[in-house]
This record gives C-alpha cells, structure tokens and sequence, in this order.
C-alpha cells in the first residue's frame, strides 16, 4: 500500500522517536509497583501511565492515518460490495450534514438511502456497476425521485455516467 506522505496536505509533522515512548525498565517497574487503585495519586505512576497512553494515542493515529490513505485510492472504491459502497455513500453525506437512513436491499423502491438537510427530504441511490451508468437508471431515478416528493435526489455511481445519460440529467 503505498501512503501518501502527510506533508502534501500541507501538515509538517516531527513524528517521535521510538525513545519518546519506549519505557526504561525503571519506568515498567513504577508502572507495575504502584499500578492499583490508588496509583493515580503517585507522581511517578502518573507520569509513566501518560507517557503509555501518549504512544497508545499515537498508534491509533497512525493505523487511522493509513486507513484514510488506503480509503482514498480508486481501488478501495472498486472492491466494495454495493452494501458497503452504499454504508460509505451514507457516511458521506452524514459528514456534509445530512441526518442519513439506509433504507436496505428489499422493498426499498429504488432508494438506496433517505436524507435529510434542514428539514428537506432527499432520496439517493448508489450504483457499484463496473461499467458508467446509462441514460436508463437516470430516467428511472428521476421517476424515483418525482414519486417519493423528494427535494433532491443524488445518484451515486463508482464508474461515472455515460454522455447520455448526462445529457438526459441536464433536461
């Protein structure tokens, strides 16, 4: 996996050194001598349970870091399930303001997920094809969206949309 180096989003990051975090032996027998109830009353316990927590803090922004650089490749998008594409879909919107409602796979009469943004309704519907989407969906999503009263109607595709079917969303 190859990560994108946080400095092109413009972050100068001095990452610490092993040392900043490794406890001495001295530190692991504080730590395991005064560890109990009261032990966070003792200066010294205090001082070695933060410097475990700071590299704890640290492992975790690390793995979320790689994650988000792992989510942001075309690949990761292409490998989901349509379940899964419509989750993160979800999640999108959610991070836009949207309060989000996955509506499920049966019955759900072409909406994928229900989405509200100052109290107008929106419908949405994901398409994880492998090919662009064509004219037809977006005549059918339109249908959709017209029955359902929706405010707006936002259709999702991993692929993109043929000429056509852009040109069919522009009338």
């Amino acid at each position: 996996m190859n990560q994108i180096p946080i400095e092109a989003f413009g972050i100068k990051v001095n990452p610490p050194t092993p040392a900043e975090f490794t406890l001495t032996d001295e530190e692991i027998r504080i730590f395991e001598k005064k560890r109990g109830i009261l032990g966070f009353l003792d200066a010294e316990y205090s001082s070695v349970r933060h410097k475990k927590e700071q590299y704890q803090r640290y492992i975790e922004k690390q793995q979320a870091y790689s994650l988000n650089c792992f989510m942001a490749r075309e690949e990761y998008w292409l490998s989901l399930t349509p379940e899964k594409f419509e989750w993160h879909v979800g999640k999108v919107f959610q991070a836009l303001g949207f309060q989000v409602h996955l509506t499920g796979r049966t019955g759900d009469k072409g909406i994928d997920f229900q989405a509200w943004r100052k109290e107008k309704y929106c419908v949405g519907q994901c398409k994880a094809f492998n090919k662009r989407v064509g004219p037809a969906a977006v005549r059918d999503f339109y249908g959709t969206i017209t029955s359902e009263r929706a405010f707006k109607g936002y259709l999702c595709s991993l692929r993109g949309f043929t000429d056509e079917a852009r040109m069919w969303a522009m009338l």
